[in-house]
């Protein structure tokens, strides 16, 4: 009945039965409710539609909703991405970005957005002067409890909002979209919150008859070259597209954006002139088509799997009693080129929780592969309910060099943030059954997998983030860089930090030294506002690990000057 009605008030009732089946796992009414919304069809449908699929991890859920999801926005005369940039929200911001809401007294409330895209709030006076806390006599006037409830409401969903766009936006690599100017004009400059994105991002324009050129465009419309000059206005034949560091010709290019967003102290949502890049290695040209280069590493399950499904990764739970789950890969499809990714992992560890739910702790990983991907419809409007994944491998030299990098980087990112210290041994821990057959090919047995952690690009890029930075604070005598790790030398001792994993190694004793992130959040105020890497969370903490390592000396917290002390007792 509600179907036929095809009411949009029912949206705002049928959407938390949503969020509810999906805690539930309710599949049978989950997918009733998406389509009872998506025959509904309207722009608020399709937006709560939107918001569904970022909360649904159930395969068979999030398939069906796609699929919805696509035949509404096709009965718009739009793709399903074009339909989600029609739909955005401007949760009531004006052109700078910002909403305010009077309370009293000539106090307001405004909502703006920062860093990489949080929504967050503030107080100002009559005189538009930031207040550090509001008094609490305007908190007890009549209606502002009401007015602070909503804001702080609409704060958690722009910030919410704002990652689903840009991960659609990031995720523009893979799927080859451009815009025209005036649909870029119309849809993202002039939108409150997309134009926000927009203007932090560095674009790549394509003109008939002249060579491709890279801008950023300015609050006030302005263009600007990789040198921070202004360049002429875009012709209505413009295309654009957000530019890769793989599409510069010459790395000077890349160098000269990274200056000019240091001079205009522009932390981009979405990295581009310090993005890490991945090109294929040559034992890659030799294992082809299978990748081993994050082979044999042992990841938590549990971390993982919270990363590579938020990455738009299909990853299945390892359970001990499902051997037949061992052998399904994780995957990631990009119809836009006709390939998908099958990453083999295996379960590993115990997996007699204490819950008996039999999952395995943590995952070993083993080969990465492209396959061709076969699409029998029309991707952009059916929602890709007609992929199939063949099977076929493709040779790695054959893969766009940006896909391979975007790909590649996500098993980085994965790999990095989840690999555990427990060390591969078959005596110990439980063998893959089928891992023999993974790599049954002529001479693969005899590669040689590579024991320490993989860091790789990751850890790449924050030396180089570190060695502009060491400059800057005049701290280049006191610490010195090598591929993977950072030397720092103490008042009291030198110290070995690794880039990727943070870890801390005192020599020579080669002792571990361990420091708790939270005893330095007093150390954050010394590091510069402007860090290019602001979304890295354990860039931040190696940074003040090297602060705090240098004045070693002036250390006062106990459980760090234990470790220490104990180093010297071995000594004497």
């Amino acid at each position: 009945m509600i179907t036929a009605a095809r009411d949009p008030a029912d949206v705002d009732w049928l959407l938390p039965q949503g969020i509810d089946a999906i805690k539930k796992e309710d599949v049978s009414f989950f997918n009733r409710l998406v389509s009872a919304i998506g025959a509904i069809g309207t722009p608020q449908a399709l937006r709560g539609l939107t918001h569904l699929r970022a909360k649904t991890r159930h395969a068979t859920m999030l398939s069906h909703l796609n699929k919805i999801l696509a035949q509404a926005s096709a009965a718009l005369g739009l793709t399903t991405v074009e339909a989600e940039e029609f739909i955005a929200l401007d949760h009531g911001l004006d052109t700078q970005h910002r909403r305010r809401e009077n309370l009293v007294n000539g106090v307001s409330v405004v909502l703006s957005i920062a860093g990489s895209g949080q929504g967050v709030i503030h107080y100002e006076d009559a005189t538009g002067s930031t207040l550090s806390k509001l008094p609490a006599a305007i908190r007890k006037e009549t209606g502002c409890d009401a007015i602070l409830r909503r804001t702080r409401a609409d704060a958690k969903q722009l910030s919410a909002d704002m990652t689903l766009h840009r991960q659609r936006l990031e995720r523009s690599w893979l799927t080859g979209q451009t815009w025209s100017w005036p649909i870029f004009e119309e849809r993202w400059l002039l939108h409150p919150v997309l134009g926000w994105l927009a203007r932090k991002q560095i674009w790549l324009i394509a003109m008939p008859g002249k060579p491709l050129q890279t801008c950023m465009i300015r609050q006030d419309g302005t263009l600007l070259d990789p040198n921070g000059n202004t360049i002429s206005p875009l012709s209505p034949d413009a295309l654009l597209s957000l530019w890769h560091p793989l599409h510069a010709a010459e790395s000077e290019t890349i160098a000269q954006w990274r200056t000019t967003l240091a001079h205009l102290q522009i932390l981009q949502p979405i990295r581009q002139a310090w993005r890490e890049t991945y090109t294929i290695t040559r034992s890659e040209r030799e294992t082809s088509p299978a990748s081993y280069r994050y082979a044999r590493r042992i990841l938590n399950q549990a971390q993982v799997i919270q990363i590579g499904r938020q990455r738009g990764w299909r990853i299945r739970t390892l359970t001990g009693h499902m051997p037949s789950s061992e052998s399904a890969p994780w995957t990631f499809q990009v119809p836009a080129h006709g390939v998908y990714v099958e990453f083999r992992t295996g379960g590993v560890g115990d997996s007699k929780n204490y819950d008996w739910s039999g999952v395995f702790t943590h995952v070993m990983t083993d080969r990465i592969r492209f396959c061709i991907l076969k699409d029998e419809g029309n991707w952009s409007y059916d929602g890709s309910k007609k992929l199939r994944e063949t099977g076929t491998p493709v040779r790695l030299a054959d893969i766009d060099r940006i896909v391979f990098s975007e790909v590649m980087r996500d098993v980085d990112l994965m790999v990095s943030t989840t690999t555990s210290n427990i060390t591969f041994d078959p005596e110990t821990l439980f063998s893959i059954p089928d891992l023999a057959l993974w790599r049954r090919q002529s001479g693969l047995e005899d590669i040689t997998l590579p024991k320490e952690p993989h860091f790789g690009n990751i850890a790449l890029g924050r030396r180089q983030f570190l060695e502009a930075l060491l400059l800057e604070l005049g701290m280049e005598n006191a610490v010195t860089l090598e591929k993977h790790h950072a030397l720092v030398n103490g008042k009291c001792y030198r110290y070995r930090i690794h880039l990727g994993s943070g870890d801390i190694m005192v020599l020579p004793q080669q002792r571990q030294l361990v420091v708790e992130d939270r005893k330095m959040a007093s150390l954050r105020k010394s590091l510069p506002s402007y860090r290019p890497l602001h979304d890295d969370a354990q860039m931040d903490s190696i940074l003040q690990k090297i602060v705090m390592l240098i004045r070693d000396d002036r250390i006062r917290d106990q459980s760090i000057l234990d470790q220490l002390n104990a180093l010297g007792d071995e000594a004497g």
